[in-house]
């Protein structure tokens, strides 16, 4: 993001930034983006990788342009670490109040522990065979990690003696730089090279050396020579012809209508006047009209919020005579059902009775017949 933060934009870094965690966003801009921190921490580690032009354009750079925008970042960002603490100490504390007894009704909920079946301890079983180390280390010396005094103290003294022998070393004549006659000797060359710098330094300076530069010769009036070409001499031709029209035309005029222009300038003045007064008088009716309008926009809101309370009341009376007529239906069904119940429980014996009248009368046209056949056998004649 930092590389691309021109590419990206600061609204999107900034959407990026606010989606995460706060606290730890905080400390990372305000590290990332503080100048002590690029200059002296990670501009030397950064040119270990990268070439010392990009990492003062591309990365230091481009870091301190977007630095003011992103301490208003972390100005956001510490505001809502600071509102979500507060929140949760307003939280703690309502916590305790009810814990305590100084909040809600009093009452506290007392944890009791769950009746949970304790896990009995496995037993490990001792290994079988035991592995044989092979050998037994030899513990470390106790003079590994002390320094002896005895050698310290030998090489400070052979220091100080390397010392006292390099210092008569390049005290000695013998093994001192060479010296060279030529040097030694008078020379003219510092004074004669003075001169000369002297000199060219002043055929530059032009003010000292009194040279100055003359002025440019101003135009006398009159001397210019201007050559006119067809274009700009009919350019001037038409010109001159369109002002000489514009005067006969303001002549003809006042010769025709007999006046000046005082007249036209005081109606111009009544007309700006009466303009104004339309303006003022344009402004009061919107502000009326806006008055009007805004009373009307009450009335309006007050009408549907009767309409409303109406339409509800109306609604809520449908609802109960629908209620109502809904137990009178359920009534009725219950009625009808336990008519039909019973005329089940009438209609459920007049079977037996119908077959008990079928028989009775099966049974007296039986008799009947077999009567009158008796009847008929016994009055016939009987032969033999």
């Amino acid at each position: 993001a930092l590389l691309r933060l021109s590419e990206l934009g600061f609204a999107d870094f900034k959407a990026i930034v606010l989606s995460q965690e706060r606290h730890a966003m905080t400390v990372f801009l305000r590290f990332l983006f503080d100048a002590d921190t690029l200059r002296v921490w990670l501009r030397p580690e950064w040119m270990k990788h990268y070439e010392p032009s990009f990492v003062e354009d591309e990365l230091v750079g481009k870091a301190l342009t977007f630095a003011p925008q992103v301490q208003g970042v972390v100005r956001v960002l510490e505001g809502q670490a600071a509102a979500e603490a507060s929140k949760r100490d307003e939280e703690a504390a309502a916590l305790k109040a009810l814990a305590e007894g100084r909040g809600g009704k009093g009452e506290c909920t007392v944890p009791e522990p769950f009746n949970l079946t304790a896990p009995k301890a496995r037993l490990v079983p001792p290994p079988e065979e035991t592995i044989p180390i092979g050998f037994k280390p030899t513990p470390v010396p106790p003079t590994t990690y002390v320094e002896p005094k005895r050698d310290r103290e030998e090489l400070e003294r052979r220091k100080d003696q390397n010392r006292i022998e390099l210092r008569a070393k390049y005290s000695d004549p013998k093994v001192q730089p060479f010296r060279l006659k030529t040097l030694e000797r008078p020379s003219t060359f510092e004074k004669v090279k003075a001169e000369l710098e002297a000199a060219r330094d002043a055929e530059c300076d032009f003010e000292r050396s009194g040279h100055r530069v003359k002025p440019p010769p101003a135009p006398r009036p009159g001397e210019g020579n201007v050559r006119l070409n067809a274009a700009a001499i009919l350019r001037e031709d038409s010109l001159y012809r369109k002002k000489q029209q514009q005067e006969a035309e303001k002549l003809q005029a006042y010769e025709q209508e007999l006046r000046d222009s005082t007249e036209y300038y005081e109606w111009r003045a009544r007309m700006q006047q009466h303009e104004k007064e339309e303006e003022a008088a344009a402004a009061e009716r919107r502000r009326i009209e806006t008055l009007l309008g805004e009373e009307a926009a009450k009335e309006s809101k007050l009408r549907k919020h009767n309409e409303r309370v109406a339409v509800a009341a109306a609604v809520k009376l449908q609802v109960s005579e629908g209620a109502a007529q809904r137990r009178r239906d359920e009534e009725r069904a219950r009625l009808e059902k336990e008519a039909r119940v019973l005329d089940v429980h009438a209609q459920r014996d007049k079977p037996a009775l119908a077959i008990e009248e079928i028989a009775k009368a099966n049974h007296a046209r039986a008799s009947a017949m077999r009567e009158e056949a008796e009847r008929l056998l016994g009055g016939a004649p009987r032969g033999g």
